[in-house]
């Protein structure tokens, strides 16, 4: 009596297995065979700062540790790294452009633990690709800044940051007061040279009032020249009369002439400032003002402006007018 009972059980247990597995196999594969799968949100590749991208702000620096094998060989100088910042703003990759075997390890280092506010493409949050610098200065620069002025780097986004100690916001005032307002600006080569004369011009209004380049570069009254001969920039085309200027200088009895190197001419020196468009923006000499001779240099006919490739550009030229 028990037997068919059995076998009645394992019958039904064997239809429960049957359709349980035609529901298995059923959810696996949807009506008309279509296999559903999840969207998978493809990786992003990163991209260049510029255009509709939003500019990346650092919010947390790390400085590197001065290598003790590079302060036994006296070995100085600056780090350039190509850097990878993913979505959230943390650095995913840095890799070295140019350096020095004894400096790139600590460079790299240090670069990886920096933070940034994530990069916006459109309003959403991408990964970008960006070039940085880092300095390792000498002892002489590193205590130069104690004696007359502060040293600082300026990135190709125009981030300033101080060679020996990237200054926190709100004590970058402070720190060029202690300087007396004297700069040394050291421009990455790839920062745009409108974003330059922005943050020099930010620089001065937080206390900067001697601005001075390791660069082609020259900061006069909040405007940002190029300084001829520079790779690149093409001088103005001026229209000088030497011999009347020189005539104009020793008439005035208060010339002050200096030795010319090469020939022992006796010269005066002026600097020249050509904006974009063709004017004479400024005039300036290297030593005590001739008045006469500086109306004579405004009223200078300029032929065509300083050139940058095919585009117009501020430059300062060095006038040298032989008097002797």
């Amino acid at each position: 009596m028990s037997e068919p009972r059995l076998r009645c059980g394992l019958g039904t247990l064997s239809v429960f297995l049957l359709l349980t597995g035609m529901l298995v196999a059923s959810s696996s594969n949807p009506v008309g065979g279509q296999e559903q799968r999840l969207a998978v949100k493809p990786q992003r590749e990163p991209i260049r700062v510029g255009g509709n991208v939003q500019e990346s702000k650092l919010v947390h620096r790390v400085e590197p540790v001065y290598p003790p094998e590079a302060t036994a060989a006296r070995v100085s100088g600056v780090v350039i790294l190509q850097v990878t910042v993913n979505e959230a703003g943390d650095v995913s990759d840095a890799r070295v452009l140019r350096g020095h075997p004894l400096l790139d390890g600590a460079a790299v280092e240090a670069v990886r633990q920096w933070r940034y506010s994530p990069t916006l493409l459109n309003g959403e949050p991408v990964p970008v690709i960006a070039t940085v610098s880092i300095a390792f200065p000498t002892d002489l620069e590193r205590s130069q800044h104690r004696r007359t002025g502060l040293p600082l780097v300026i990135d190709e986004l125009g981030n300033v940051q101080e060679q020996s100690a990237g200054p926190q916001e709100g004590d970058l005032t402070r720190k060029l007061n202690e300087a007396n307002g004297v700069v040394f600006i050291s421009p990455h080569p790839r920062v745009p040279f409108r974003v330059l004369e922005e943050s020099l011009r930010a620089l001065q209004k937080a206390g900067a009032k001697d601005v001075q380049f390791n660069g082609p570069y020259t900061f006069r009254e909040g405007r940002l020249y190029y300084t001829v001969p520079a790779p690149e920039i093409q001088a103005p085309e001026l229209a000088l009369e030497t011999e009347r200027l020189a005539a104009v200088a020793k008439n005035s009895g208060r010339v002050e002439t200096i030795p010319f190197a090469g020939d022992g001419r006796r010269v005066v020196l002026y600097q020249l400032f050509v904006n974009e468009v063709g004017e004479i923006a400024g005039v300036q000499v290297r030593g005590p003002q001739i008045p006469e001779l500086e109306a004579e240099l405004r009223r200078t006919r300029v032929v065509s402006p300083g050139r940058r490739g095919l585009e117009s550009v501020p430059v300062v030229v060095l006038l040298v007018i032989p008097v002797e």
